[in-house]
């Protein structure tokens, strides 16, 4: 399995871009813009972004798409590790994505303590789950409240 690519950052420049005028933000609030030729088709946009680190706007993406790419880099650690039988036989065989120094640390988290009474926790926590949610990254409250919105919106239309 490959290892997914991450997008490249580039700092602030000092000049004035002049793709910025070609480029399309994603949407009017976009924090970082592709330009034009940057621009294709697959999971991303583009992988080339003018971004400005004095804005707090872009900052927070950047530490929130990092802070994701952790998460998921951590997840897919773990689905790996509970593979073997014990700590002992995944120490043995290294995820190829890390160092063995990195594969050890790893090994500790996923069996401290701390780890594992959480990790039960959560379990017990989702098995009492009576309704599967799948709204994705959305809450079920701010799902209920889009949908109140959507039909008000609706009614409002159909009353004109």
């Amino acid at each position: 399995m490959s290892p997914i690519p991450s997008p490249t950052l580039s700092a602030p420049s000092p000049r004035v871009n002049e793709g910025m005028s070609q480029g399309t933000p994603a949407c009017p609030s976009s924090c970082a813009s592709t330009s034009a030729s940057k621009r294709g088709r697959g999971r991303t946009r583009g992988d080339h972004f003018d971004l400005d680190y004095t804005r707090h706007e872009d900052v927070r993406t950047v530490v929130e798409t990092m802070m994701t790419a952790r998460r998921t880099h951590r997840n897919r650690m773990h689905a790996y590790f509970k593979k073997f039988p014990s700590k002992e036989a995944a120490l043995l065989k290294p995820h190829p994505d890390t160092t063995e120094e990195q594969w050890k640390e790893l090994c500790d988290l996923f069996t401290s303590e701390a780890f594992m009474k959480r990790s039960e926790q959560n379990k017990k926590n989702r098995s009492k789950l009576t309704v599967n949610h799948a709204a994705g990254s959305r809450s079920f409250q701010r799902t209920s409240l889009h949908e109140k919105s959507r039909k008000r919106q609706y009614q409002s239309c159909r009353a004109i």
